[in-house]
């Protein structure tokens, strides 16, 4: 549809919302509402354009002349348009058209070249930190990242508490690094047996950190039987698939079946607070690469949907096929 089309639709919830706030005594609360309420209407407006690059034309842009004027007049300065995703999302679409990889550092970028207000720099270059952290695998960059964060960032808090979380996730790339030993993981299969990912020693494996309750995890399902249906032959692999699920039942419900290559364990509580202080998983799903040695090839391995996954593990399994 056209943005006019798409911009009636919101304007039309929008305006029975604003409809429900003159009914409401507390002015100071109705202010409040109404100022997130515009910057999520925004928001959604802005969304538009990212869809429409990312499903009708990824080298073009959009073509309608009132999209033009509403995005020429969003200001990145005002803290509810930041706290609502929209100056975040405005600066990482400009980025893609600008043909610039949509990365941390570079958001941290452009974030400091085209807004000035400290509470907007403070709120967004601690996201910007934070999803570092979490899915940045090189020491250089992170520290890259972590470095323009500190000239970014004037709230001393947000400063101190990223600052012991930098170092905490610095230890742990350089503690597991590839060639470094796994420190092990105690697990148990859906007997209530325990073994570890040590015990499995001599083959390499892959190891899928997943939970029932997360929809991303269980989308990479397939893509995990396709990959042990294209190793079958390769009896030096096991794939692990590694559940955080607290609720035992609710794992066993959603758990593949076990079979050759490919068998389902869940992390003992012990396990689940290894994986969060030790190897640093905040968000799932993670995929892990050990070799046959107990030795560290990757804690944040391609994912199975990733084809990079087939080349590494043609490296790791069959090096003569190179």
């Amino acid at each position: 549809m056209s943005f006019p089309e798409y911009r009636k639709g919101i304007m039309e919830e929008y305006t029975k919302i604003t409809e429900l706030l003159e009914k409401v005594k507390d002015k100071d609360f109705v202010n409040s509402v109404t100022k997130e309420l515009n910057a999520r209407k925004d928001y959604h407006l802005y969304c538009y354009r990212a869809s429409y690059k990312l499903y009708v034309s990824p080298e073009g842009d959009v073509p309608d002349e009132m999209f033009r004027k509403f995005a020429e007049g969003i200001d990145l300065d005002k803290p509810e348009n930041a706290r609502s995703g929209l100056t975040n999302l405005v600066l990482v679409w400009d980025l893609q058209a600008a043909g610039k990889p949509r990365s941390d550092i570079n958001i941290l970028y452009e974030l400091r070249r085209r807004v000035s207000n400290q509470e907007v720099l403070d709120y967004i270059s601690e996201r910007c930190l934070g999803s570092s952290l979490v899915n940045e695998t090189s020491i250089k960059n992170l520290e890259e990242v972590y470095t323009l964060f500190t000239r970014t960032c004037r709230d001393s808090k947000m400063l101190q508490d990223m600052g012991r979380k930098y170092e905490s996730a610095i230890k742990a790339l350089h503690d597991l690094s590839r060639g470094k030993e796994l420190l092990d993981i105690e697990m148990e299969d859906r007997y209530g047996n325990r073994t570890s990912i040590s015990a499995l020693k001599g083959r390499v494996r892959y190891v899928d950190v997943w939970a029932s309750w997360c929809g991303p995890c269980r989308r990479e399902i397939p893509f995990l039987e396709k990959l042990v249906e294209r190793r079958r032959k390769d009896g030096h692999l096991e794939i692990i698939g590694l559940s955080i699920d607290e609720d035992r039942n609710a794992w066993l419900k959603n758990a593949p079946s076990d079979r050759p290559g490919w068998k389902q364990y869940r992390a003992t509580e012990h396990s689940r607070k290894m994986l969060e202080d030790e190897y640093g998983i905040t968000a799932i799903p993670r995929f892990m690469l050990f070799d046959e040695n107990d030795r560290i090839i990757d804690v944040h391995a391609p994912f199975p949907s990733d084809t990079e996954i087939d080349i590494m593990l043609r490296d790791y399994l069959v090096p003569e096929e190179r």
